[in-house]
């Protein structure tokens, strides 16, 4: 499935004009295409339908399909939302449209009209935002996407519904609420994620003549895991392998008050495939996990007046971490002075990839400064509110942009993010990003990001790429998620069977 981003539709529809089809035959085409739709499963003769056109190339689009339904025998009106358009091209088609003696409403000046109108309407078509719609819609715009949005008729969006950022995944509240949505050319990303998908009413992929030339050389940027992905990325093991030929981690995890994270990830990591697990850790911690599992190898240290690794013992946990191919850190390591002088000096010191979780997110977002000190390559794993601290925001703001959220911290401290939730999203620092839809809401459990973490951990210490492992990673837990829900409940299931479930899907790997 190919999905665009707006700046790379923006290409492609350039790509077309140097090609010969110019701008205004794309208009032209992608109009009559939404109109031929919209007769193909409606009534289309002397119905009423009202097109809300904006003032830029979506609006131009919308004068198309004016001026078609009206061919077609719909008594047509149009609403100029922003006035008068701008673009050479959405001009055109409106000159078209007044040629025609189509009736043309002002939205600020006529809206008890247009509120009288819409009560006995059968069609709205939304052509106010296109894809290059950022932010919030403005006042006017605002009004008259909530008048769409209270009309008894049906509403047939162009592209995009107004008011939705199409490179965005969550959704909008200040945005239509179309029954169709006709998208032109090539997918977006709001058209293929569940919360923004489900606003977008039933989407209908329409060709509008674009060659196939002008997308010629387009990187992918979106990347759906799946089961052939993970196969190939997690190469077979040979035969005159030994323990050795699979990495060491080092899970410096847990302190006296959260034990059970230190043994969830290390069981985790273990049953990933790496060769060694070595959980470095207070001493009840390291006890408990062999006892739990006794593959594990443990570094018991110390634990000082928090409850955390003592900070007199960090210079052997640092000893720990030069044999490790990667380190997990943070998981219920304790949010305090003690682990801070540990988080800063791991990350400082590590000259392998580094897992950052839990709390050692909490303790980076104190002190974001600690990124600029590592040369380490880092895989973060937030969850929305640890998301937020990291970026000073809300849970629910981070989720309003997951996809935003998630790149844009990626590339500017050069790391992997694993922003968890609804539809994980892994955000490479180059760019590249992996969307996953295993998983079910029986995730929603203590003790699951420790797991995730462990898999992760595991899978890049057997040496895949961080922005690897952490695909491959989610991917692995949502699906061994799956098989839980299906054995014990979303509600029974937990995290530790969740990890016993990954043996049921290495096996479908063959790995």
């Amino acid at each position: 499935m190919k999905v665009v981003t707006s700046e790379q539709m923006q290409q492609i529809e350039k790509n077309a004009a140097n090609l010969g089809m110019g701008y205004d035959r794309m208009m032209e085409n992608a109009g009559c295409a939404a109109a031929a739709f919209i007769k193909s499963i409606a009534n289309i003769e002397a119905r009423k339908a009202v097109i809300f056109c904006g003032k830029g190339n979506n609006g131009g689009d919308g004068f198309v399909v004016a001026r078609r339904l009206s061919q077609y025998g719909a008594d047509v009106s149009v609403v100029l939302v922003d006035g008068i358009p701008v673009t050479e091209q959405a001009k055109d088609m409106f000159d078209l449209v007044q040629r025609m003696e189509i009736v043309i409403y002002d939205f600020w000046q006529d809206r008890s009209t247009i509120a009288s109108l819409l009560k006995d309407t059968d069609l709205v078509i939304d052509a106010i935002f296109g894809t290059g719609f950022k932010g919030t819609p403005r006042e006017k715009q605002l009004e008259a996407i909530q008048t769409i949005n209270y009309a008894v008729s049906a509403v047939f969006s162009l592209d995009v519904p107004s008011g939705m950022d199409c490179d965005e995944v969550s959704g909008s509240h200040t945005a239509v609420h179309p029954d169709f949505t006709i998208v032109f050319d090539s997918l977006k990303p709001c058209h293929v994620f569940s919360m923004a998908k489900d606003q977008c009413g039933q989407i209908k992929l329409l060709d509008i003549g674009i060659p196939e030339e002008a997308k010629a050389g387009m990187k992918e940027r979106f990347t759906w895991l799946d089961e052939q992905f993970v196969r190939e990325s997690i190469p077979p093991r040979a035969a005159d392998s030994h323990k050795g030929s699979y990495g060491k981690l080092v899970n410096i995890s847990g302190s006296k008050g959260y034990m059970g994270a230190a043994i969830i990830s290390s069981r985790a990591a273990a049953r990933s495939g790496v060769g060694y697990v070595q959980l470095v850790s207070v001493p009840q911690a390291c006890e408990m996990a062999v006892y739990c599992t006794p593959e594990i190898i443990t570094v018991p240290l110390q634990e000082g007046e928090s409850g955390s690794i003592a900070p007199w013992k960090i210079s052997a946990v640092l000893e720990c971490c030069k044999k490790a191919t990667t380190i997990l850190l943070g998981c219920g390591l304790g949010n305090n002075k003690e682990s801070y002088e540990l988080v800063k000096q791991v990350l400082k010191k590590a000259s392998c990839p580094v897992v950052l979780d839990a709390d050692g997110i909490n303790i980076l977002a104190e002190h974001i400064d600690i990124l600029k000190e590592s040369a380490a390559e880092l895989i973060l794993t937030p969850h929305p509110g640890e998301m937020g601290r990291l970026t000073g925001q809300s849970a629910a703001k981070v989720n309003e942009s997951r996809l935003a959220q998630a790149t844009n911290f990626a590339k500017e401290y050069g790391v992997t993010v694993v922003l968890k939730g609804y539809h994980t999203i892994v955000a490479a620092s180059s760019g590249e990003i992996y969307l996953n839809f295993t998983g079910n809401p029986g995730l929603a459990k203590a003790g699951s990001g420790d797991a995730l973490a462990g898999i992760i951990g595991s899978l890049a210490a057997q040496g895949l790429a961080p922005h690897i492992a952490a695909a491959c990673g989610v991917w692995l837990h949502g699906s061994a998620a799956d098989v839980a829900a299906k054995r014990y409940s979303m509600a029974a299931m937990q995290p530790s069977d969740v990890i016993d479930c990954l043996s049921e899907i290495f096996l479908k790997l063959g790995r």
